[in-house]
């Protein structure tokens, strides 16, 4: 972090200064990404405009009458970048992966206008520099745990109805 002029940027005082945090999803959601590759590729040279650029053409909802025009896509809300995530493999489970980074908050283009967009400010662009964006942070999410997790469960109500009736059992013993 001792990279940048000071590290006011990546504050949470809610201050000017402070960049604003936002999502990058590695990949195109395909289990098939080389998500290694992909993050080496974006610590050795930074974030780059890829080439699936469809809300280029959006209006841009902060700077009227302009284009959000093409860029690095990112979103502050983490559910739209796990759109994007592709899917690694680490010791027999999945997980999609993006980064956490911050950007410079006068730098954003918002795209809202968009037939497809949820909501507003559901993507944010940066056409500019890579200065504009600071990566700080890998995040992966186990996507296959649900089956694990529901084993688990079923397994607790198991254990829970056999001390139940345990119970019942014991007590019904000391009645007699």
């Amino acid at each position: 972090m001792d990279k940048y002029e000071n590290n006011i940027w990546i504050g949470i005082q809610n201050i000017p200064e402070e960049w604003c945090v936002a999502y990058h999803g590695v990949g195109d959601g395909k289990p098939s990404d080389n998500v290694k590759h992909i993050l080496g590729l974006i610590y050795k040279g930074g974030l780059k405009a890829g080439t699936r650029q469809i809300h280029e053409d959006c209006p841009d909802y902060f700077h009227k009458g302009k284009k959000v025009g093409n860029g690095v896509y990112c979103s502050p809300k983490i559910e739209t970048a796990q759109e994007f995530s592709g899917k690694c493999n680490i010791n027999g489970k999945e997980y999609s992966t993006a980064i956490m980074l911050r950007v410079k908050p006068n730098k954003r283009r918002h795209c809202n206008q968009c037939p497809d967009s949820k909501e507003p400010y559901i993507y944010w662009i940066l056409n500019g520099t890579p200065d504009e964006i600071r990566p700080y942070r890998i995040l992966f999410k186990c996507t296959n745990d649900n089956e694990e997790e529901e084993e688990e469960e079923e397994d607790k109500k198991k254990k829970m109805i056999k001390k139940k009736k345990r119970m019942k059992k014991k007590k019904y013993l000391l009645q007699d």
